[in-house]
């Protein structure tokens, strides 16, 4: 009886300590994309610390701590207090108004391009232009 016991407790403890690094690796992949992420989009931000008029790092600091926080499934933001409160967050983090943050937020998420985005837009048109142009018969068109 003791030894079912024991095996028990062991699988237990064996369990909860495998799910950790689990969490972790999890944790450690969202980073290394939000790294990369923002290692890509340097101009991107630079130029938003620029117009915005805040040192680039603090720029950086409110996409990374925003996308960990978007891509970690846990972290579910749903109302509209989550995002204020994620939002209140990153601002007392970095030392700026939340209008600020959320001005920068919204501007590297809706507004400014990449430039993947800028070159699929122009082959989109090209595509749409060699269409337009099309002969009827032509099945270059469908």
């Amino acid at each position: 009886m003791k030894s079912v016991i024991f095996v028990c407790l062991i699988s237990i403890v064996v369990g909860c300590w495998s799910k950790k690094p689990n969490e972790e690796e999890a944790f450690e992949k969202i980073r290394k994309t939000v790294s990369k992420e923002v290692l890509q989009n340097t101009e991107k931000l630079l130029l938003l610390a620029n117009i915005e008029e805040i040192e680039f790092e603090k720029a950086e600091i409110i996409i990374r701590e925003y996308l960990i926080v978007i891509l970690d499934r846990k972290s579910k933001l749903e109302t509209q207090q989550d995002y204020a409160s994620l939002i209140k967050s990153i601002s007392k983090k970095v030392g700026l108004p939340e209008k600020k943050v959320s001005s920068i937020i919204f501007s590297y998420s809706y507004e400014m391009r990449t430039k993947s985005e800028i070159g699929e837009q122009y082959l989109h048109e090209l595509n749409q232009s060699k269409e337009d142009y099309a002969e009827p018969g032509d099945i270059r068109r469908y």
